[in-house]
């Protein structure tokens, strides 16, 4: 099933969805779903991104000692700074952890977005990745920019250096409530329709390859020598 594209309308932003009962009952699904990562996440600073003011600040249950805060506003990112994708104002390789909520849907280039995250990471640093997914049957309900797939973006990830450790369905089958697919046969199957695909990624450290040993070259002795 292709994804389904539909014009843009007033009380279509992504700010006003996620205000709306819809919305917060999939950000709630959402902050289930990272809380018990979170707690397994160690180091100095994080870098949060949200979709939307709608979306709540609090990381619950982070380790980090400090957590920037960015959202979404128009084209760029807001808060603690303000920058565009693709030139986040920080040095590479100082976070450990970046967690991207639905930011990759209102993406300028979300290739650019990628290679930042990377970036950025500490080795063994992990990136939390929130999608929409776009087969879902929420999507008549998301905002009007259609949400790039799942695989596509953890290739771009994967092709800016990070690994991908696993995915996970988030959300309610359904928009208006509770689908009890937890308990259904086809379980694995229907998380694959779940509102919301979560990516855990990781930079591994890349290993210094060690030169081969090589033995010693033995010349030959000149005639009459031996």
């Amino acid at each position: 099933m292709p994804p389904a594209a539909s014009p843009r309308q007033a009380g279509s932003e992504p700010d006003e969805w996620f205000d709306s009962a819809p919305g917060r009952r999939l950000l709630a699904a959402e902050r289930r779903a990272v809380t018990p990562l979170l707690t397994s996440i160690y180091g100095r600073v994080g870098l949060y991104l949200r979709p939307s003011p709608a979306a709540p600040a609090e990381l619950a249950g982070n380790m980090l000692q400090d957590v920037i805060h960015l959202q979404r506003e128009g084209d760029a990112l807001a808060g603690a700074l303000r920058c565009r994708d693709q030139s986040l104002p920080l040095a590479g390789e100082t976070l450990a952890l970046v967690y991207a909520q639905h930011v990759f849907e209102s993406a300028p280039d979300g290739r650019e977005l990628a290679r930042e995250i990377a970036r950025l990471l500490l080795p063994e640093g992990v990136a939390l990745v929130m999608l929409i997914n776009p087969y879902s049957p929420w999507r008549l309900r998301w905002h009007a920019r259609v949400a790039p797939p799942s695989p596509r973006v953890a290739r771009w990830l994967q092709d800016a250096g990070l690994e991908l450790q696993a995915e996970h369905g988030v959300g309610s089958l359904w928009p208006w409530g509770g689908d009890g697919a937890e308990h259904s046969p086809r379980a694995a199957e229907l998380a694959t329709l779940r509102p919301a695909r979560l990516l855990v990624l990781r930079k591994r450290r890349t290993p210094l390859t060690p030169l081969r040993t090589r033995a010693p070259v033995r010349l030959a002795a000149p005639v009459g020598t031996q």
